[in-house]
């Protein structure tokens, strides 16, 4: 990939139906500065299409209205009980967006992220978010914004610097198994 303008958005999103993990990052033309995460809360009275919509905006106002160069989110879990129906809507919602937009995204099968993470596919997500604490200076406590931030650090690994973070070679194996959607 060519080296991206100088100001330019990295995202990695972490799409859940009532909080979204959020990690960015802007490109200063040789490493990426600022390195924040959020948590984005739907609220809780919204439902259906309304919390659809409401999602929409508000991953809008953070990816096609700041220009990122590339967003990466998480996958789906495919192993999950609760709400799989309204989570594919929401990660429908998400790409369409993205691909209306011309935003660069990929998907990072949840498998890949712990990973990279922890070195293992089959992590649990305390185990994330222990490793962001450990590896890349997470300060909070949120397992959002702990996947969101090991989304980055993929898109950053792949996109601009390889190795910008030290890790074992068992989780750098994760950097090399996701296609564009």
């Amino acid at each position: 990939m060519a080296t991206p303008p100088k100001g330019t958005l990295f995202i990695g999103l972490d799409l859940a139906l009532r909080t979204t993990g959020l990690a960015y990052g802007t490109w200063n033309g040789t490493r990426a500065d600022g390195i924040k995460t959020r948590q984005l809360q739907c609220p809780d009275n919204l439902r259906g299409v309304k919390r659809l919509l409401w999602w929409r905006r508000e991953l809008s106002k953070w990816t096609v209205k700041r220009h990122p160069v590339a967003v990466a989110m998480e996958g789906y879990a495919m192993g999950a009980k609760l709400r799989t129906h309204q989570s594919g809507e929401l990660g429908g919602v998400a790409k369409v967006l993205f691909q209306d937009n011309n935003v660069s995204f990929r998907v990072v099968p949840p498998a890949t992220l712990k990973k990279l993470a922890t070195g293992r596919g089959n992590a649990s997500k305390s185990e994330v978010l222990a490793s962001a604490i450990r590896r890349l200076h997470y300060a909070g406590s949120s397992m959002d914004e702990a996947d969101a931030r090991w989304l980055l650090e993929w898109l950053l690994q792949t996109r601009l610097h390889p190795k910008r973070t030290k890790l074992p070679k068992d989780h750098l194996a994760a950097l090399e198994h996701v296609r564009a959607e």
